[in-house]
């Protein structure tokens, strides 16, 4: 069975990929934040989902990750942006599946997303920082892993924060 796809979604995703990729190969140009311009990147898988759905989206990162791993000069760096396009598109997810259910109590509803979206970045991520901590620490033994773990919490709430400014700011600009 074929899938049929309608030309705006994939005139959407495939500017967002273009415009992942050129961020990447800033990235990779100018050494900038790792954080920054990788994590701006990944955030235009958000807008993929928001305009195709989950599965163009899932279809979004096997192809943006397959692209990424060819142009960009320094290959371990596409780890920060393969958990940033996982973590958007698992935060998505559950609020897709939030949105679902009628929401009686709306303050429990907002609790359960947040926690639910902190509980999946540290279910990338820590994993991550235990098995390779040389990637992200140049001081690898546990205090310095659990002072990095500390670390990611208020670096997660940050970049959750801006993601959500740049839906709003870009998303809801572009969308027609």
């Amino acid at each position: 069975m074929f899938m049929h796809v309608n030309v705006k979604k994939l005139v959407y995703a495939g500017l967002c990929l273009a415009i992942s990729m050129v961020l990447i190969l800033l990235e990779g140009v100018f050494g900038m934040s790792t954080l920054f311009l990788l994590s701006l990147s990944g955030f235009f898988v958000g807008v993929v989902i928001r305009e195709s759905g989950l599965k163009m989206g899932a279809a979004y990162i096997v192809s943006s990750l397959a692209l990424a791993f060819f142009i960009a000069p320094d290959k371990i760096k596409i780890i920060t942006y393969a958990v940033v396009e996982i973590y958007i598109l698992a935060r998505e997810g559950i609020w897709e599946f939030i949105a679902k259910k009628p929401i009686k109590d709306i303050k429990k509803a907002q609790l359960i997303y947040f926690f639910s979206r902190l509980a999946v970045f540290n279910m990338i991520t820590v994993p991550m920082l235990l098995i390779f901590p040389q990637l992200f620490l140049t001081q690898t033994d546990i205090k310095w892993i659990l002072i990095g773990i500390a670390a990611m919490q208020p670096a997660w709430f940050i970049g959750d924060k801006a993601y959500d400014a740049f839906q709003i700011g870009i998303w809801n600009r572009i969308q027609v």
